[in-house]
């Protein structure tokens, strides 16, 4: 498995927290969230992965959506409670990464 297609894999993994991330900042219809997505990890996930996840993280009471004249726009609902959520997946990164560096170098050269 090359080093792209690892990238990738990792950040389909990651979309929803990145949806989240990116919504933390303005609304976004999904297209929108599909250019943000593509010019942070240069992977455009299709329609058929992202509005299923749009509409999960929806129905989760995580976001709110309103129908414009075309498009549907997404906002975040309770701000606060995303932010400590995304603060708790950073951490947990952090903790499975220092982890897997351990391994490669060693415990005592991290």
């Amino acid at each position: 498995m090359g080093k792209e297609t690892r990238i990738n894999k990792l950040t389909r993994g990651e979309l929803k927290v990145i949806i989240l991330a990116l919504l933390t900042k303005n609304p976004l219809c999904g297209h929108e969230l599909k250019l943000e997505i593509f010019q942070q990890f240069r992977i455009l996930p299709s329609s058929g992965t992202l509005y299923p996840l749009l509409h999960e993280l929806e129905n989760l009471g995580l976001l709110k959506s309103s129908q414009g004249i075309k498009t549907k726009t997404y906002e975040l609902i309770k701000k606060e409670s995303i932010l400590k959520i995304i603060g708790e997946h950073v951490q947990a990164k952090d903790s499975f990464n220092h982890f897997l560096k351990s391994a490669i170098i060693g415990p005592d050269n991290s």
